[in-house]
Formats: structure tokens, C-alpha cells, sequence
């Protein structure tokens, strides 16, 4: 089954997305995989945090960009990021990490360019991409970044205000959720080819 989730710009509107993605992360039994332009949301950290807390078996895999474009967005995904590293202890050795965080590189020869460059430079690459996969059973992919403006941009963090001021309204934002086998429905393959062919990307 698929849905669409949309945030309007109204000043006390609706927060489906954000909502579509605490559930989510509350009812993740296995894994959780987040590919995002931005990591900001302390809602949504925390809602990791006690997800990971309450299953000890429970992954969290992240694909985000190094170096987020907004001010202070990099030092508030580390912060963030930082926070549940520290929240969430690390398996016995051995054992598989439960929390990870990654990025995109790439390489290019630099000799069209720079004739005496011996070696090829290692480039990040941007990501721009709001999609999300739990348990093969949930997805959701759209345009509602994981920070306070997509998800509830009526919560603006004090630090942002001298950069954006004292903005109300909510952004509008659509995301489609896609749902696996849920309240009694066939179950499909759909959020299952969608994860295996992101990951085969990257």
C-alpha cells in the first residue's frame, strides 16, 4: 500500500511525516536505514535513542552528507549524532555495531586537470535524498528532510533565529509511505526491492 504524507504551510497544520516517522522508528523490530540531506531533528534522535534502548537487537544505519550546506547544520548533526553514539552502548567485539553512520565518496583522476597530480582525489558526493526503509516493511521517500523545518518548522531551534528569524509556518512537504503486509493487507516485495536497490547503489 502506498500513501502520500503531506505538511502544509499552515501555522498549527498537520505533522503527518513527522508523525509517520516516530511511529515507525517506535515500532522498529530489526533494522532502520535513514539516507538524508540533513540530520537535526532531536525529536527524531531521540525517538532512535529509545527505539534502540528498548531492542537490543535493533540496527540503525544512516547515509548522510560530511558537511551538511546549512549554517551550524554540520556541528548540530554531530552534536546529534554524538549524543546517540553516547546513548546507545556498543555491542560486546565481535559483535555487529548497532549504530552506524556513513557517506558518499567518489574518486576522479586529476591529471586533465592538474598534469603533475599523481594521485586521484577522493571527493564526497551530495546527497539530497529523504528516504527511509524499517524492517523491509515500511518506506517512505519524498521531499521532508530530517531537521526541524521539513518535519515541524514552527519549532525553530534559538540558534537558527539570528539566521532565519522568527519564521511560524509549517514547509509544505510531501513524502510517499509505502507499507508492507500491514493491518491485514497481502503482503509485497515493494519496500523490499526498494531498500535492496539502494544499497546496491551505494
Amino acid at each position: 500500500m502506498i500513501e502520500i504524507e503531506k505538511m502544509e504551510k499552515l501555522k498549527d497544520g498537520e505533522k503527518g511525516i513527522h508523525e509517520a516517522y516516530l511511529r515507525a522508528i517506535a515500532n522498529a523490530e530489526d533494522f532502520i536505514y535513514l539516507e538524508n540531506q540533513y540530520f537535526t531533528s532531536d525529536t527524531i534522535g531521540d525517538a532512535l535513542i529509545e527505539a534502540m534502548k528498548a531492542k537490543p537487537q535493533l540496527q540503525v544505519i544512516m547515509l548522510l552528507n560530511i558537511k551538511p550546506d546549512l549554517p551550524l547544520a554540520p556541528w548540530k548533526q554531530r552534536r546529534l549524532i554524538t549524543r546517540i553514539r553516547k546513548a546507545v552502548p556498543e555491542p560486546p567485539e565481535g559483535q555487529r555495531p548497532r549504530f552506524g553512520v556513513f557517506t558518499r565518496w567518489t574518486h576522479e583522476t586529476t591529471a586533465d586537470i592538474f598534469p603533475k597530480a599523481k594521485k586521484p582525489r577522493i571527493l564526497s558526493i551530495y546527497l539530497h535524498s529523504k528516504v527511509a526503509v524499517v524492517d523491509n516493511k515500511w518506506a517512505t521517500i519524498g521531499s521532508a528532510n530530517l531537521d526541524g523545518w521539513s518535519l515541524d518548522s514552527s519549532i525553530i531551534s534559538d540558534i537558527f533565529r539570528p539566521f532565519f528569524g522568527n519564521q511560524e509556518q509549517r514547509a509544505i512537504e510531501a513524502n510517499a509511505l509505502m507499507f508492507n503486509g500491514v493491518d491485514g493487507l497481502t503482503s509485497t516485495d515493494i519496500v523490499d526491492k526498494l531498500r535492496r536497490r539502494l544499497w546496491a547503489e551505494h
